[in-house]
Parts: structure tokens; sequence; C-alpha cells
């Protein structure tokens, strides 16, 4: 028997880690990519925390969700 988990994948890789302070809203973060082994696999990203509405995504891309509140 095999696991539906029985693909390795290689999980979400950032093209960049860095925002402006205060960038508006939708801008662009990061675009992400995901590595599978299996043809024809497709891939779904969820973030599960949004630092409070900073973050946010759209499709493959780590966006800025609230701009305003990117205060350092």
């Amino acid at each position: 028997m095999r696991s539906r988990f029985d693909a390795v994948v290689e999980l979400a890789q950032l093209s960049s880690n860095k925002v402006n302070e205060n960038s508006p809203n939708g801008t662009i973060i990061a675009d992400l990519s995901t590595t599978n082994a299996d043809a024809g696999d497709t891939h779904t990203y969820t973030l599960l925390y949004d630092a409070e509405g900073r973050f946010a995504l759209n499709d493959n891309q780590l966006v800025v969700g609230n701009g305003s509140l990117l205060d350092f």
C-alpha cells in the first residue's frame, strides 16, 4: 500500500524575503514555487499566519496585505 504522501515535495521556495516599510497593499514580496517529482501534480499554497493582516497570498505570490501595518 502506498501512502498518498509518497512524493518528495520540496517546500515552497521564496524568490525574496524582504519588504520595505509601509509598502503599498499588494506589493509582491516573493514568488512561491514548488518542485515535485510526480509529473502533472498541482499545488496550492495556504498562509497559516498573516501577521495580523500584514501579509496575504495572491495565487503563488506572497504579497503585502496591509502596508500601513509594516511600520518597523
